[in-house]
């Protein structure tokens, strides 16, 4: 009928140390650029920066996403498993659904985001500036997405481990198999934040594969905490 996969999950990692000292910034400072500032400076005492780890926090997170996969999906029930390069997205996914064979994909790395992503550089981009991806990062984005649906997986449930901006960006950047309803709010994605796509006819009528997208059914889902 059509070369999509039958389910591609994707999942933002779980807290990583990068995360929580962002949240420190701004619970220190109100002033946005006292905050980055202080983030600035606090980033460079780590010398993992841009390849950060998991917190505590972050790992009772992916422990809780891991008892939420059982609950919904039960064991084994994905075909393939993907991460990427980056040790906070490995990590949720070794402690969440841990699985003999992965695919690791530095496609799926984070956006550039300065400071936070590599020790070259002073400056800090924050995540939620969209605006600033650039083509280049988009089209390894997209090569990454086409090759999903160019048939190797087709009819196949994917697992998918990664990072916000880089899901964020299928609402904001939309590509031509994987579309996002409108949803409220900015469509920033929280840690071990979820989206679920199906693939759904564009026009039932006329069932071509070529008229086949991955639909977003469920966005930004986030593991009850009572499980």
């Amino acid at each position: 009928m059509h070369d999509l996969p039958q389910l591609v999950v994707f999942i933002r990692h779980a807290q990583s140390l990068g995360n929580a000292l962002t949240g420190e910034a701004f619970c220190r400072h109100q002033n946005e650029a006292e905050a980055l500032a202080w983030l600035v400076a606090e980033i460079q005492k780590y010398p993992e920066h841009g390849n950060w780890a998991l917190t505590k926090t972050g790992k009772h997170q992916a422990e809780r996403l891991g008892a939420y996969l059982f609950h919904r999906f039960g064991p084994d029930w994905f075909d393939t498993v993907i991460v990427s390069g980056l040790n906070r997205a490995q990590e949720t996914q070794q402690i969440a659904y841990p699985a003999e064979t992965i695919i690791v994909d530095d496609r799926l790395n984070e956006f550039p985001r300065g400071i936070f992503e590599s020790p070259d550089t002073t400056v800090l981009r924050r995540p939620r500036l969209l605006a600033e991806i650039d083509g280049e990062t988009l089209t390894q984005r997209d090569a990454f997405l086409t090759w999903l649906c160019s048939g190797i997986f087709a009819d196949k449930r994917l697992l998918i481990f990664g990072h916000g901006a880089w899901m964020a960006s299928l609402r904001h950047f939309p590509h031509d198999l994987f579309r996002i309803p409108a949803q409220p709010g900015d469509g920033s994605i929280t840690n071990t934040g979820m989206i679920v796509f199906r693939p759904q006819a564009a026009q039932p009528d006329i069932p071509e594969a070529a008229n086949w997208r991955l639909i977003a059914t469920e966005y930004n889902v986030v593991p009850p905490k009572n499980r």
